[in-house]
């Protein structure tokens, strides 16, 4: 892969997963504009860097479906895996500098991602693609819950989009409750949970509940677990991700 192409990921990634939000913080109106920019200044096609996008869009939670209908490829699983614990501040920054060809940058990242795409392969991680299936599992709970058929009441808030480790927030006269949906397409099947997801679930423990919708495609079904950090003991799951820090020299903290 040329070097160019495996710095378009990153911004690609970057792209998908902080969506509207993100494109307006790297200054663009929007996705045409940012795809024309970054192919006159990485010369990459604009073409390329869509397409780029549209393969990381169904982990993310975003109104497009992307590439579900496949496997995610090898060196889009290691991007995933190296960025998707960076703050949103320091992945823009690293993509900025990127697009604008900031040369030092250019080089750390070129060293980086060579040693990340050529790791000794191990086993193919699999993410869960989220997605018609996770969204159709969202929207089917939110019309049970609107219709009166949940034994859960009060105000539904919609969180999909904050990234706090729920996907909405119950507001009644006995508290506020979490709520964190999965879908499944079949009638059984496991699921997982974001480290945020988990840790969440631990923190607010009896005010979270997981809510399985399976049979997505067919016949669907409901079913609510309150509390399960306390009912489940799941694995977890470890790997190694790009971290970025700021260093002072001596000289520079001498001279204050």
């Amino acid at each position: 892969m040329k070097k160019e192409n495996e710095l378009a990921l990153v911004v690609a990634y970057y792209l998908s997963k902080y969506d509207r939000d993100g494109l307006k913080k790297l200054g663009y109106l929007t996705f045409n504009d940012a795809y024309r920019d970054i192919e006159s200044k990485m010369g990459v096609k604009a073409t390329s860097i869509k397409n780029r996008r549209d393969e990381f869009d169904p982990i993310h939670n975003n109104e497009r479906v992307g590439w579900y209908q496949r496997p995610m490829s090898r060196s889009r699983v290691r991007i995933v895996e190296q960025f998707a614990s960076m703050p949103e501040p320091t992945l823009r920054g690293i993509v900025s500098d990127i697009i604008n060809q900031q040369g030092e940058v250019l080089v750390v990242m070129h060293k980086v991602l060579k040693e990340v795409f050529e790791k000794a392969p191990g086993k193919q991680k699999k993410f869960i693609l989220r997605g018609p299936t996770g969204k159709k599992a969202e929207e089917l709970f939110a019309r049970h819950f609107k219709s009166g058929e949940s034994f859960l009441i009060g105000t539904l808030n919609d969180c999909r989009d904050l990234g706090c480790g729920y996907d909405f927030l119950i507001e009644n006269g006995d508290g506020v409750y979490y709520v964190e949906v999965k879908g499944l397409d079949g009638c059984s099947g496991g699921v997982v949970f974001t480290d945020k997801e988990w840790r969440t679930a631990c923190e607010k423990s009896e005010r979270y509940y997981l809510v399985v919708v399976s049979g997505v495609s067919g016949s669907p079904k409901i079913a609510y677990f309150k509390d399960p950090a306390a009912k489940f003991n799941p694995v977890r799951n470890i790997y190694t991700t790009i971290n970025v820090s700021w260093s002072v020299s001596q000289k520079q903290v001498g001279e204050i």
